[in-house]
C-alpha cells in the first residue's frame, strides 16, 4: 500500500510494484490523482490499483510520512517510511522501517532549487558552489527498483536503510557537468552552437570510486546492499550514469 502517492519516489515505487505484478492500494483520497499520474505514462496500469484506507493483512505500507502509534504497533517493520535527505529531526525508532535516501536525481526540495540556481547563473563559477563538498548521486528509477525488490522481505523486524550512489562527485564537478549539459540543451533549441559546445567532454576527473575505507564521506549503504544481496541475490547496484541523470534534471527544469 502506498500511503503518499503524491511523493515522486513513492509514486515511482508504486509504478515498479505494479509492473512486477504486486497488488497495490492507495488511500481513497489519493486514488483519482494516482490514476491520473499513472495514465500519463502507464495507462495499462491504472486498472491494477485499488483504493483502501486500511492496509490489507500482510501488506507493506510505504509513506513519506511517519506512522501514528497505532499503525506502528500493528505493522512494525512492514511500515516503510521514505525520507529524502537528512534524517535529522525525524523520529527514527525501531518500530518501523526507515529508508533515508540521499542525493536523489531527479531532485526535489532543496536540491531542486540548487540546480535551478545553477541553471539561472549560467556558466559555473570557480568558487565553491554549495555548503557541502560532495554528493553521491543516485537515480530515482534505480532506487525505486531496489526498494520494490526489497518490499516482499520486510517483516515485523524494523530496519534502517541508507541509500545513495556509490561514487563521489564534488559539487564543483557536478555543477560543471550540469552547466555544460544545460548550455547544450538550450543551444539546441536556438540552434546557436559553438565549436566548444560540440567538443566531446570526458567525465570529470575528480569523480572517485569509494571502496568503503572512508565511511565518513558517504552514508552507510552497506546495510541496504547486504539486505538485497541476502534476499534477492543482487545487492545495491545503481546502473544509471550520473551524466544521464543530470540530463533528466536539465529536461525537468527547461521543459
Amino acid at each position: 500500500m502506498v500511503e503518499t502517492p503524491s511523493d515522486p519516489l513513492c509514486m515511482a515505487v508504486l509504478q515498479r510494484a505494479l509492473l512486477t505484478g504486486h497488488r497495490c492500494f492507495v488511500p481513497q483520497s489519493a486514488f483519482s490523482q494516482a490514476q491520473a499520474t499513472l495514465s500519463a505514462e502507464w495507462s495499462e496500469l491504472t486498472n491494477r490499483i485499488a483504493s483502501s484506507d486500511y492496509a490489507p493483512k500482510g501488506a507493506v505500507v510505504i509513506s513519506s510520512k511517519p506512522p501514528n502509534e497505532e499503525i506502528a504497533d500493528a505493522l512494525q517493520g512492514r511500515f516503510c517510511q521514505i525520507i529524502i535527505g537528512e534524517a535529522e529531526g525525524t523520529s527514527v525508532t525501531n518500530r518501523h522501517t526507515v529508508v533515508v535516501v540521499s542525493d536523489l536525481l531527479p531532485p526535489y526540495g532543496e536540491d531542486l532549487e540548487m540546480f535551478r540556481r545553477w541553471l539561472n547563473e549560467g556558466a559555473p563559477h570557480q568558487e565553491h558552489p554549495e555548503n557541502r563538498a560532495a554528493a553521491h548521486w543516485c537515480g530515482m528509477n534505480d532506487v525505486a527498483s531496489a526498494l520494490t525488490a526489497a518490499l516482499p522481505y520486510l517483516n515485523d523486524h524494523a530496519h534502517r536503510f541508507d541509500v545513495c550512489g556509490r561514487r563521489r562527485w564534488s559539487m564543483e564537478a557536478t555543477k560543471s557537468e550540469f552547466c555544460l549539459l544545460a548550455t547544450r540543451a538550450l543551444a539546441g533549441r536556438s540552434g546557436e552552437f559553438t565549436a566548444e559546445m560540440l567538443q566531446p567532454q570526458p567525465p570529470p576527473l575528480d569523480v572517485e570510486t569509494l571502496d568503503g575505507t572512508d565511511p565518513s564521506t558517504r552514508p552507510p549503504i552497506e546495510t541496504f546492499h547486504r539486505f538485497l544481496k541476502e534476499h534477492t541475490g543482487e545487492g545495491w547496484r545503481p546502473t544509471t550514469p550520473v551524466r544521464q541523470l543530470l540530463m533528466l534534471v536539465v529536461a525537468q527544469l527547461t521543459s
